[in-house]
């Protein structure tokens, strides 16, 4: 049997679950960008690639 101090200190050393605080402060930032980047290369990067692959010229 074991006792009620075992018990605790065999919780307290037991890995955290889920991801850790540095983690998920990474995915909330990629989170937050990835709009924006998604935004640039659909409205601005397409339509370059679609106009010079059309043949126009200056």
């Amino acid at each position: 049997m074991t006792s009620l101090s075992e018990t605790v200190t065999d919780e307290a050393d037991a890995e955290p679950k889920g991801l850790s605080a540095k983690h998920q402060e990474w995915i909330a930032g990629y989170l937050f960008v990835l709009p924006d980047a998604l935004g640039l290369l659909v409205f601005l990067g397409v339509p370059m690639l679609l106009w010079r692959w059309s043949g126009n010229s200056w």
